[in-house]
């Protein structure tokens, strides 16, 4: 891994994201190893009214939404109701980039 990664070294505005629950110790070594800084990348499942487990989208900072077309059109599932569930769950990711990063503002990718 070194070799595919070591032309990041030294270069300017370099940030190693990493996903909570198994990611962020692979970026910190990443990041560690290449010495640019370490970030979290936070991402919150959508789960289907009903169906939490059955995600129907996901949402991540910055106000980015993806929804899955196939599980929507054949629930049939509102958009008033998906945009309750982003709005909680957008409310849940900001609470864990306060927990995350504390006050410093989510760097630029």
């Amino acid at each position: 891994m070194r070799r595919l990664l070591n032309h990041y070294r030294g270069l300017p505005d370099v940030v190693v994201p990493g996903l909570p629950c198994g990611g962020v110790p692979v970026a910190y070594e990443v990041a560690t190893g290449l010495g640019h800084p370490l970030d979290v990348f936070l991402v919150r499942k959508l789960g289907t009214p009903g169906r939490e487990e059955l995600p129907m989208g996901a949402i991540a900072g910055g106000g980015v939404i993806v929804l899955d077309e196939d599980v929507t059109r054949v629930l049939v599932i509102p958009s008033e109701t998906i945009r309750e569930v982003a709005q909680r769950e957008a409310r849940e990711l900001a609470r864990w980039e306060s927990v995350y990063r504390g006050e410093p503002p989510t760097p630029e990718l």
